[in-house]
C-alpha cells in the first residue's frame, strides 16, 4: 500500500510532534529548517497511519537497521516499509515483501548529473522528451526506489540500476514518485492529509 501527503505545507508540526516517539522527536528537532522538520514528520505520520490501517498497530514498532542502513521492524519482520519526502510531499510504502519508494520535486534539468547517472538509452529518452526535467526525475526516482528496495542505497554507478526492474511511477506537475516492490501487493496511492 502507498500513502501520500502532497500538502505538507499545511502540516501543524507542534500538534504532530505529540504523535511521535521521543527518539523521532529528537531527530525531527535536529533539523534546522522548518521545511525539513515538516517533511520528516509528514513521512512518519504516513507510516503511523498506514500501520494502523493495514496492520492494526496503534504505535510504530521499535526500529532497527539492516547492514546497509535500511530501517526495519525486528518485532514485526513480516512488515516491510519505506519512506521518502521532498519539499512537495511525503510518501510511505508498506508491503509484505521488500519495498522501496522515492519522491522528488521536479526541478531544473541538470544535464551533467543526467549524464553521470543515466545510461545511453535513458539519456536518449530524456533528450527526446518534451519535458527533460520530468523525464530525468522519473528515471531518478525509479533508480532510487530500486536501490532502496534491495537496501543498497545510492551508489556511484547508477547507470545499470534499472536493468530488469520496472518500478511503478507517477508524475504530478510538482513531483514524481516511484515505488519498487518485489511482491504483488503494491496498490495505488492513498492521499492522506494530516493537521
Amino acid at each position: 500500500m502507498l500513502y501520500l501527503n502532497d500538502h505538507i505545507s499545511n502540516l501543524d508540526i507542534e500538534s504532530a510532534l505529540g504523535l511521535l516517539p521521543p527518539e523521532r522527536i529528537e531527530h525531527v528537532l535536529s533539523y534546522r529548517r522548518i521545511s525539513d522538520r515538516r517533511q520528516h514528520v509528514a513521512a512518519w505520520l504516513l507510516l503511523r497511519h498506514g500501520l494502523l490501517k493495514e496492520y492494526g498497530l496503534a504505535e510504530v514498532p521499535p526500529l532497527a537497521y539492516g547492514p546497509s542502513g535500511k530501517p526495519l521492524f525486528p518485532t514485526h519482520p513480516h512488515i516491510h516499509f519505506n519512506l521518502s519526502h521532498c519539499s512537495e510531499g511525503a510518501i510511505c510504502a508498506l508491503s509484505c515483501e521488500a519495498v522501496g519508494v522515492d519522491i522528488e520535486r521536479i526541478r531544473t534539468y541538470d544535464e551533467k548529473l543526467a549524464q553521470y547517472t543515466m545510461n545511453e538509452q535513458e539519456m536518449q529518452e530524456i533528450n527526446a522528451s518534451a519535458d527533460p526535467a520530468t523525464s530525468f526525475i522519473c528515471f531518478w526516482t525509479m533508480k532510487e526506489a530500486v536501490l532502496k528496495c534491495d537496501g543498497s542505497g545510492i551508489r556511484n554507478d547508477m547507470r545499470g540500476v534499472l536493468s530488469g526492474n520496472e518500478p511503478l511511477t507517477s508524475a504530478d506537475c510538482r513531483y514524481v514518485y516511484s515505488v519498487c516492490g518485489w511482491g504483488n501487493d503494491i496498490s495505488p496511492c492513498h492521499p492522506c492529509l494530516f493537521p
